[in-house]
């Protein structure tokens, strides 16, 4: 058997708006040919080559063209949603390794991620102009593919021409697939259900197959419906939770189908039998296969569902070995021989015993003739002398906890205490950190599976790490969760001394620092003494700075107790709060105050974050850049109570972006283009997995929800202070409402008696009594970070055509700052180094330069050298000096109505444009500003005409 270019079927691919592509691929020699001119040369004849596209006629084509050419193909997962794209990262460089790649052939997307990585070398072209349509015959090839890796990085295996064609014709005897069939499929092709039953195998018989990409099925479940009722599909695989999903969706008319066939996972009489009466036709048109990699596909299929009762559970049949395939146990274990079956995988010794069959690592039963599958060998847990499988106790999970199903792992770890194995059960609910009923659902499980102990803990979205098939990796999702017990209570410790060479390396260290720092400066270095119990000493030199951290550095002492008071609010409201007012409070309440703003993101971004340092961060190697977040966030936790106010909360994070720590691990390039100020919590955000939301889209309605939860997340209480007039429908409950025009947002400050007793009332009120803290070295009113946190984001193209204009930069702000910068002039080969603040002193001792880049700083600059104020400062977001650059003269880096919103982080609430509202608030401070401003003009007239008749009364007298 061969495949032919002649007898190529039709394949039709599918969007989620049910825009269907058809492409008879009998008719498209001369595009496959051209694909395969493109690769020739570019490895040598029998090279492996990875393809990493969605699923699209590009992937097909390139497959086909590889194998033309001479290589051997190997599909490669594309990155999804269901997977950290760290793993989904290390999970390539393993199969590089393993398979030895010479070469990837990637989408844009794909080829930005893995160039430059690893050994393979990745072609990144649009599909070639094809050729004249000829003839060609595929007969004599190779194929690689993964196995599933349940149990860890999926292994490659090898399959010939020969074992394709002997396979597909001892399928093909029970399935009798003809050309008038139609496989209809939402299978990801990098997994071997999908590779093989709905690709390779329709290939090589000449069936159509129409698909669709797995992400847009998973946006839109109702599509496979629809798709088998307009293209009249016959057959469709799909593992069992497909079934239990699709038993939810609005059908249409399937009648054209004739196998439904469950694969991949193990079948569940419940959902079989839901599924074939929700589409409404007779159950012997569902089959359940038993299939894996090792064997190309398919080992058994059944026809209709059978059940018996086995090791106390019920099983559904996988039917009988389909031809040339047999099929053993050994010590309850399922061994599989065939005429295609691999022997070995790709560079390992033999798999196979003396007799030619495999382990299949499956445990089941024989009877009469039948396949039963009772779980996975790695997966059968010995406790106390009694066996259990973990996927018994995942499905008891998933029946108990209904909203978690699909995102239920059931571990299996030794108890040193019990001296047996004890399961431990990880649930991801959105609700995690609030969820009560652990004791419930313990003595359910117990009850149901027979087990004497199990462990039961909630853990937040995204946290179980899934293969690329979306099962389970028990193994990783065990250590992931060992990692996040071993690190409660470690934290990171900064670095000050490195700190202040790295920010000021460009100013003398012998001057004090009066003479050599302006007041931004002043205030980078106050943030970084601000836990050091190092005061700032205006006489003293960057020098003193350096060996008086170093002495402070690992003191240990015995320290007094306090009432420390953590403020996100806007820095400006505390103004006139002084030493004074805290030691009043302090007389009044029995405990020493403190007071530490910190200038943080809003909470829903807090939140999140929050939760990523608890459960992501853990995983990660280098904690290192994490260290001044981690910093903040441990401040945070170490306070009393905490106080919240609307103006740094909602009014400004509806004009702004903000960098989220990616729950997948991942840094989207959105993230080198967000702006970012001094403030602490950003330091080192150049370096970490950072995905970007534009303020806009978090809900401000539900805001008080957010507060409450990140209270009940931190276990401190919380109070909102309200400022804003134009804001008042959203914050009307808060704790201490005293408005005010947003002509100046958060430039009043609260009168300091106000908060004295507020603050007094607040901690009197707090049930159970309020908090005690560790007192801080050094003063106890902290206010030395930014007034709020300050994000934007930055036109790209503006961007690129100032770095383009000029041949070398000097960049005022932090390296955490639009980190495209550096990156860019990096690819640009382009001189460039950073100041602190753009200062006289700092400019005069910096080395030549072409063009100043504000990216941060919010100072007045007086330099005749052109500038760029990235971002948005007391000068605007343009540029200065650059009336011999025509092309950059008036543009403007601020993307105001920057959109972009993520996936990859912990939100409460569904996201939600509200530019209207955003408009509506700059207006209203537009108009308040233009009232104040009229009302001054007033005020000056009359003081004028106060002063004019004064004069006219002394000139008379």
């Amino acid at each position: 058997m061969t495949i032919c270019s002649k007898k190529l079927p039709c394949f039709t691919f599918v969007t989620k708006n049910s825009a269907a592509n058809s492409i008879d691929l009998s008719d498209r020699s001369g595009q496959i040919i051209a694909c395969a001119e493109a690769l020739k040369g570019r490895a040598e004849v029998g090279a492996i080559i990875g393809l990493c596209f969605r699923t699209g006629p590009d992937l097909v084509f390139w497959w086909l063209g590889a194998i033309l050419a001479g290589f051997r193909p190997l599909i490669l997962q594309y990155p999804t949603g269901k997977q950290a794209r760290s793993y989904w990262q290390s999970s390539i460089e393993d199969t590089i390794d393993r398979a030895d790649l010479t070469a990837i052939i990637a989408d844009d997307a794909v080829a930005q991620v893995l160039s430059g990585n690893h050994s393979a070398f990745v072609i990144n072209q649009p599909l070639p102009d094809a050729v004249e349509n000829s003839t060609f015959v595929l007969d004599d090839f190779s194929i690689i593919q993964l196995s599933s890796g349940t149990t860890g990085f999926r292994k490659a295996v090898e399959f010939t021409a020969g074992q394709l064609h002997d396979h597909v014709e001892d399928f093909n005897a029970t399935l009798e697939l003809t050309e008038d069939d139609t496989i209809v499929s939402w299978l990801p092709l990098y997994h071997d259900m999908g590779y093989i039953a709905c690709f390779v195998m329709p290939l090589i018989l000449g069936v159509p197959v129409v698909m669709m990409d797995p992400e847009d099925w998973v946006e839109d479940k109702g599509l496979l419906f629809s798709t088998i009722e307009k293209h009249r599909g016959t057959v469709c695989y799909m593992p069992n939770f497909g079934f239990e999903v699709m038993s939810g969706c609005e059908v249409g008319d399937v009648s054209s189908m004739r196998f439904w066939i469950s694969c991949s996972e193990p079948v569940f009489e419940s959902t079989a039998r839901k599924f074939m009466k929700h589409v409404g036709q007779p159950e012997d048109r569902f089959a359940a296969c038993y299939a894996m990699a090792e064997n190309v596909f398919a080992m058994t299929q059944s026809t209709g569902i059978r059940v018996a009762r086995l090791d106390d559970e019920d099983v559904v049949s996988c039917g009988p070995p389909i031809r040339n395939v047999e099929i053993k146990t050994v010590d309850g274990e399922l061994w599989v021989r065939s005429r295609a079956s691999i022997t070995s995988y790709m560079s390992k010794e033999s798999i196979v015993d003396d007799e030619g069959f495999y382990p299949t690592g499956d445990m089941g039963h024989i009877v009469d003739g039948e396949i039963y599958v009772t779980g996975r060998k790695r997966d059968l847990m010995i406790q106390a002398g009694k066996k259990y499988y973990l996927s018994t106790v995942d499905a008891a999970v998933n029946r108990l906890v209904p909203e978690a199903r699909g995102r239920v792992a059931t571990l299996e770890d030794y108890d040193e205490r019990l001296a047996t194995s004890k399961a431990v059960v990880l649930i991801e609910a959105q609700d995690f950190f609030t969820r009560a009923g652990h004791n419930e659902i313990k003595e359910k499980i117990l009850d149901d599976c027979g087990l004497d102990h199990v462990e039961i803990n909630f853990v937040p979205p995204r946290f179980l790490t899934k293969t690329s098939s979306g099962k389970i990796n028990r193994v990783l999702s065990l250590k992931h969760w060992k990692q996040v017990q071993d690190a409660k209570g470690v934290s990171l410790k900064t670095d000050p001394a490195s700190d202040i060479h790295r920010e000021f390396a460009t100013l003398p260290f012998d001057k004090p620092a009066k003479h050599v720092l302006d007041s931004l400066s002043e205030t980078v270095l106050r943030i970084i003494l601000s836990d050091t119990g190092v005061p700032f000493e205006s006489e003293w030199t960057l020098n003193d700075y350096l060996e008086a951290v170093g002495q402070n550095n690992g003191q240990d002492t015995e320290k007094d107790q306090a009432i420390r008071v953590a403020s996100l609010a806007d820095r400006r409201l505390m103004r006139f709060l002084k030493q004074e007012h805290l030691d009043e409070i302090g007389l009044a309440v029995g405990h020493s105050i403190e007071v530490e703003h910190l200038c943080c993101p809003p909470t829903p971004i807090l939140l999140s974050d929050l939760i990523f340092v608890d459960y992501f961060l853990p995983r990660i190697e280098d904690k290192e850049p994490f260290t001044h977040l981690v910093r903040s966030v441990n401040k945070l936790r170490s306070s009393s109570l905490v106080l919240i106010d609307d103006t740094a909360e909602l009014f400004f994070s509806l004009s702004q972006v903000y960098p989220v720590l990616s729950h997948r691990l991942e840094r989207t390039r959105e993230a080198d283009l967000v702006g970012l100020r001094w403030q602490s919590y950003a330091r080192g955000h150049d370096k970490l997995p950072v995905a970007v939301v534009a303020g806009v889209w978090i809900d401000v309605e539900d805001r008080a929800k957010t507060i409450d939860m990140l209270a009940q997340y931190l276990g401190i209480p919380i109070y909102k202070i309200a400022t804003l007039t134009s804001l008042q429908e959203y914050t009307r409950d808060w704790d201490l409402i005293e408005l005010q025009s947003l002509a100046s947002p958060g430039l009043k400050p609260l009168a300091p008696d106000r908060i004295q007793s507020f603050l007094e009332g607040r901690i009197r009120d707090t049930r159970g009594g309020v908090r005690l803290v560790d007192a801080q070295q050094g003063d106890a009113l902290r206010l030395n970070d930014l007034p709020h946190f300050c994000a934007q984001y930055v036109d790209r193209q503006n961007l690129d055509l100032v770095l383009e204009e000029f041949e070398s930069f000097c960049i005022a702000g932090s390296p955490s700052s639009v980190t495209y910068i550096p990156k860019k002039l990096d690819e640009l080969a382009k001189p460039y180094f950073f100041v602190a603040s753009p200062n006289k002193e700092t400019l005069e001792a910096a080395t030549d330069f072409d063009c100043l880049l504000m990216c941060g700083p919010t100072v007045r600059v007086d330099i005749d050298a052109p500038t760029a104020f990235v971002m948005g400062t007391v000068e605007g977001t343009g540029t200065k000096n650059c009336e011999e650059h025509p092309e950059i003269k008036d543009v403007s880096f601020w993307a105001r109505n920057c959109l972009v919103h993520t996936s990859d982080w912990y939100s409460l609430s569904e996201p939600v444009n509200q530019s209207e509202l955003a408009s509506q608030l700059e207006a209203a401070r537009l108009d308040a500003v233009e009232a104040r401003d009229q009302r001054l003009a007033e005020q000056a007239k009359r003081r004028e005409a106060r002063q004019e008749r004064l004069r006219n009364r002394l000139f008379s007298n």
